[in-house]
């Protein structure tokens, strides 16, 4: 089910909702860049669990009107170095990249996605998988690259404290990861009480996707 939500201050968010439609919500926060829409595999895992996955467009992205300036706490309401030096080579940079996606052939953006993988993540690149992420990241950019833009501030200050944290949390990340270094996962499980971190070694960045959330909706169900 697809619908609109509007904002207090007038903006629109466009949300997703699938799984058990009388199952307990969750809120997902799919990838950077991407849209509100679910992988098919984790839609039915989900439902079998009897959970009901809430999604949506964060401003900038797909169907959501932008908000731009927001930091990740902007959500609780409603790249690299160059980011810093030369905001204006980066907003440019980024710009470029989201042409890119949007114009290259499907067939053309997996082998250049596979490219710059490592030999875990390239395998998982396959079928329904190499689709939705496409589709995924396509839709999301269609509007413009604000959403994507915006979603780079994690590189300044969040907006709040990661000691603050007080509701249990699951961190997944795969030490063969090369779009998320390792070295951000274990800084987070260092910085987050109480968390229950799984630093896996033979998992990368799509293989969580491709295989891991079974067992993230297991631990989900079991403290819902």
């Amino acid at each position: 089910m697809e619908y609109a939500v509007r904002t207090p201050d007038g903006r629109v968010l466009a949300v997703e909702e699938s799984g058990d439609p009388a199952g307990r919500p969750v809120l997902v926060h799919t990838g950077t860049p991407g849209s509100r829409h679910l992988y098919g595999p984790v839609v039915r895992d989900a439902a079998a669990r009897g959970l009901r996955l809430i999604s949506y467009d964060r401003p900038g992205y797909g169907g959501s009107s932008p908000r731009p300036g927001r930091t990740v706490a902007s959500c609780v309401g409603d790249v690299d170095r160059l980011f810093f030096t030369d905001e204006a080579a980066a907003r440019a940079k980024t710009d470029k990249d989201r042409e890119e996606i949007l114009t290259t052939p499907p067939e053309d953006a997996a082998k250049a996605i596979e490219s710059l993988l490592t030999p875990t993540d390239a395998a998982a690149l396959r079928g329904d998988l190499a689709d939705y992420l496409i589709s995924a990241e396509r839709d999301a950019l269609a509007p413009g690259s604000q959403g994507w833009w915006d979603d780079n501030c994690m590189l300044r200050p969040w907006g709040f404290d990661l000691a603050d944290i007080a509701i249990p949390v699951l961190l997944l990340h795969g030490r063969q990861d090369m779009f998320v270094p390792v070295g951000h996962g274990e800084w987070l499980a260092a910085h987050i009480p109480g968390v229950e971190a799984r630093l896996l070694d033979n998992d990368g960045h799509l293989t969580l996707l491709r295989d891991r959330v079974p067992e993230v909706h297991a631990w989900l169900s079991e403290r819902l």
